[in-house]
């Protein structure tokens, strides 16, 4: 789920929604942050070529980091599980988890983790979301999969991307309406122009403090279409609802 605003104050009531498959993330993803990592302040030796995809994903340290180790940090992934960031590496879940939960809203301290760590990621990102959820008056919480995405030479991630996407998304409890609701639908519009036929998907979601898609069960199926979330498909003009 890809969110973006086009209302005042980052309402977040819009969005994309990509089919994770495995091939997309294995091929395409650079690196996975729990939690906003302020991705335009991350180094990647300042415009040298020779800088990596995987640093120009903004995988690599926040401005304020760059240094803290004593030399310049700006050509090593501030992955999780880099030893030159962190002695001993925090490549466990608990000692991720652990590191993260006292980092809090610091978003030079927040560690990522690579492609090939999806599963330390998930499970991380679980424990995090659920201890935010139950601390934080927020209704608001970003994670980040970062891709590398360059015009000419991005491997062919925009047509990945643009395969994958399967519906544009309106959160009706952030949204505004009047103001996202017809972006998306001229962004639906000229997608099926270009032969991309997807549907707007309307969902409410959960309040501040539900823990609901948290819980242990949480790999159990929810219907989506009951309360709270009342999940509804939106073809367009003409089209089936």
């Amino acid at each position: 789920m890809l969110k973006y605003s086009n209302g005042l104050n980052w309402a977040f009531g819009a969005g994309l929604l990509l089919d994770a498959t495995p091939q997309l993330w294995s091929d395409y993803v650079r690196c996975a942050a729990v939690s906003d990592s302020n991705s335009v302040h991350r180094v990647e030796c300042g415009k040298a070529p020779r800088a990596d995809a995987t640093l120009k994903a903004s995988c690599g340290a926040h401005d304020n980091v760059r240094w803290s180790k004593g030399r310049d940090g700006c050509a090593e992934p501030y992955f999780c599980s880099n030893p030159f960031w962190f002695s001993p590496a925090l490549d466990s879940v608990d000692a991720a988890a652990d590191f993260l939960a006292g980092a809090g809203k610091d978003v030079a301290r927040g560690c990522k983790f690579k492609a090939s760590e999806r599963e330390r990621f998930e499970e991380v990102l679980h424990r995090f979301m659920k201890q935010r959820k139950r601390s934080s008056p927020d209704n608001t919480f970003e994670t980040e999969v970062n891709f590398y995405v360059h015009e000419g030479h991005d491997a062919g991630v925009k047509a990945a991307i643009l395969e994958s996407l399967v519906g544009l998304l309106y959160d009706r409890t952030l949204g505004q309406r009047d103001v996202d609701y017809p972006h998306l639908q001229r962004l639906q519009r000229h997608l099926r122009q270009l032969g991309k036929r997807v549907p707007i998907i309307e969902i409410n979601m959960e309040s501040a403090k539900s823990l609901q898609k948290w819980d242990s069960s949480r790999m159990a199926p929810l219907n989506l279409a009951e309360p709270p979330y009342g999940m509804r498909l939106v073809w367009g003009e003409d089209d089936d609802q």
